[in-house]
C-alpha cells in the first residue's frame, strides 16, 4: 500500500478519530443506540488507524471505542494507560482510567486517579463531579460535598453541580439546606 504521511492526512486522522469518539459517547450514553451509530463509531477510528496508527487522537478513538461500545474495559485501559505514557501531561487518559476503576469497583484506584488528573488539570471542574460522583457511590457524603463545592468554586451557578448539591441534601435528610439552595438557583 501507499505510505499516507503529511500534515493532510494528519489532520484527516484528527476528523475521523473525533468522528468516532462523539459517535462512541452518543452510543455509550443512550442519546443513540443504533446499529448505524456503533458501526459509525468502528469505521471512523478505523479510518483514523489507517491515516494515523501512532497518534494519540487516533489512540483515544480506539480507546474510547473499546470502552464505549464494546464494554471491553480491560482492552481500553491497556490503551488508555499507553497513552499516559505516551502523553504523561494529559489528565484526559487518567481520567478515563479513572472511570474504568470505577466500574470495575476498585474504588481507591478510581479516586486516586481522579486525584491525580485534577493535578494535571487544576481547573476542569467535572474532575471534582466525578469524583464527588466516585464519593457518594461509597457514601462518604463529606467528601462528595467538599467535590461539589470545590466544582462549583469553578464554576459557579453551575446548574448541574448545583442540582447534585440539592440531591445530596436530600439523600442525606437536609430537606430545609436543600429546599434553600433551590429557592436561590435562578428560573
Amino acid at each position: 500500500g501507499r505510505q499516507r504521511s503529511g500534515p493532510m492526512f494528519g489532520q484527516f486522522a484528527q476528523a475521523w478519530a473525533a468522528l468516532s469518539r462523539e459517535s462512541a459517547s452518543l452510543y455509550f450514553l443512550q442519546f443513540d443506540t443504533s446499529p448505524a451509530r456503533r458501526e459509525l463509531a468502528r469505521s471512523a477510528a478505523e479510518m483514523a488507524t489507517r491515516l494515523a496508527p501512532n497518534s494519540a487522537e487516533t489512540l483515544l478513538a480506539n480507546a474510547y471505542y473499546r470502552y464505549h461500545i464494546e464494554r471491553d474495559y480491560a482492552g481500553a485501559r491497556e490503551l488508555f494507560e499507553k497513552l499516559q505514557r505516551e502523553v504523561p501531561s494529559s489528565s484526559e487518559a487518567i481520567e478515563a482510567l479513572a472511570k474504568i476503576a470505577r466500574r470495575q469497583s476498585r474504588w481507591k484506584d478510581s479516586l486516586h486517579l481522579y486525584e491525580e488528573a485534577s493535578k494535571l488539570n487544576p481547573r476542569d471542574a467535572n474532575l471534582f463531579m466525578d469524583r464527588a460522583w466516585t464519593f457518594s457511590m461509597l457514601r462518604d457524603f463529606g467528601a462528595t460535598e467538599q467535590m461539589i463545592d470545590r466544582a462549583l468554586a469553578l464554576m459557579p451557578g453551575n446548574a448541574g453541580a448545583l442540582s447534585n448539591k440539592v440531591f445530596l441534601y436530600q439523600t442525606t435528610g437536609r430537606i430545609a439546606e436543600a429546599r434553600t439552595l433551590l429557592d436561590s438557583v435562578p428560573a
